[in-house]
């Protein structure tokens, strides 16, 4: 049977319309072929990147063991320094004590008592920001063992000690208390100077109780009542102040 005209005609138009499509379906598959190309081509930069990332993060994760393995041997060495510092403190004030004895045994007389019962007769608060030099250094009672400190006394004839009962100065706070006991080192040292004595010595400010005013304790060569009295004096503009003086037991001069 003979395929009419018109029929001939429609089978062209569709067999044209089907190469159409099929050439755009080939170059849409292209297309999605290069667009799928391209997106693996960022997915494995990706996938290199997050894998630099994660040796990366390794490498930092490596570094940071290492630095808390390394502080932690720090510590401990730090620690057995403090160890080995306190031990040598100890076997330093040892061997002052043992020193200091030795001499006072060749010098009969001079000091009717041993160095121990000196000792025990100078008490020192723990407190080591309210001690205050004159004429011994601040670091060195800040970095000293309280014996220590007790053995340079005894070895610098520091045999006064006096304490003041601070009256008319109004201390409110620890910072207060710091500043008056440092005001009157200072102030006993600039006026010592200027009479020419040879004063060495220290002081300790004690804060007050329910029962008694703040105290200043003063240990040193020479007395400090009549500088004690100047500085009220200057810095209060009141007279009226309490003083006693306590001379240590060993050879203290009354």
């Amino acid at each position: 049977m003979a395929i009419k005209p018109k029929e001939q005609n429609y089978l062209l138009s569709i067999s044209e319309e089907l190469k159409h499509a099929n050439e755009k379906l080939k170059k849409e598959n292209l297309d999605l072929k290069s667009e799928n190309l391209h997106l693996q081509t960022e997915l494995d930069l990706a996938i290199k990147k997050i894998q630099s990332m994660k040796n990366y993060t390794l490498e930092l994760e490596a570094e940071i063991n290492n630095t808390k393995v390394e502080i932690e041997q720090k510590n401990v060495a730090l620690e057995q320094v403090n160890e080995d510092i306190d031990r040598f403190s100890s076997q330093v004030d040892e061997l002052i004590g043992l020193i200091m004895g030795l001499e006072m045994e060749k010098q009969e007389g001079v000091y009717p008592q041993s160095s121990m019962e000196f000792l025990q007769d100078v008490e020192l608060q723990n407190d080591k920001d309210l001690i205050f030099g004159i004429n011994i250094k601040q670091e060195f009672l800040q970095n000293n063992s309280a014996n220590t400190i007790k053995y340079y006394l005894f070895a610098c004839e520091c045999k006064i000690r006096e304490s003041f009962e601070v009256i008319n100065l109004q201390i409110r706070s620890k910072e207060d208390l710091a500043l008056v006991g440092e005001a009157f080192a200072q102030y006993v040292r600039v006026a010592s100077l200027s009479k020419g004595e040879s004063l060495q010595g220290f002081v300790e400010i004690l804060p007050a109780t329910i029962l008694d005013n703040p105290i200043i304790r003063y240990y040193g060569s020479v007395s400090v009542t009549d500088y004690f009295d100047e500085f009220v004096r200057v810095y209060s503009h009141q007279p009226k102040t309490k003083a006693t003086q306590t001379p240590l037991s060993v050879g203290a001069e009354t």
